[in-house]
This record gives C-alpha cells, sequence and structure tokens, in this order.
C-alpha cells in the first residue's frame, strides 16, 4: 500500500474472497486511514461509491464441499 500511497491512490479496497471480507482505506496524507470493513454475504455500500449498493454474494465463488470417496 507504501506504493500505492506514493502514487496518490485516494482509495483501496482490500478484499478477501477466501473470508468473505472487504475493508476500505482513504489516503490520509502519506498513510491510509481504515475506514471500516464488512463481512458479509449480503448488501454492501462502500467509499467511495456510497451511492451503489454492492451484491456481495455475487462476489464470492461458492463450491460445494468436497467429497471424500472412501
Amino acid at each position: 500500500m507504501d506504493r500505492y500511497a506514493r502514487a496518490g491512490v485516494g482509495w483501496v479496497w482490500l478484499v478477501d474472497p477466501v473470508a468473505h471480507a472487504v475493508e476500505v482505506y482513504q489516503l490520509d496524507g502519506a498513510t491510509y486511514r481504515f475506514l471500516g470493513g464488512v463481512l458479509a454475504e449480503d448488501t454492501a455500500r462502500l467509499p467511495p461509491f456510497e451511492a451503489v449498493a454492492f451484491d456481495l454474494r455475487e462476489w464470492w465463488i461458492h463450491r460445494e464441499p468436497e467429497r471424500i470417496e472412501p
């Protein structure tokens, strides 16, 4: 994220597809400030796009449990 900050990238979303989580950071001077996160399978409004409702269920791969054959 230091490279993004040096380049002046204003927002960073860290997406964890395993945990089904999204963290949102905003550039504040030379570093990022954590604004919050969601751990969900629902709809979320994330900065800087609060006007858009993201259906996070569409973001994650839903796999059937693996079957172990004897």
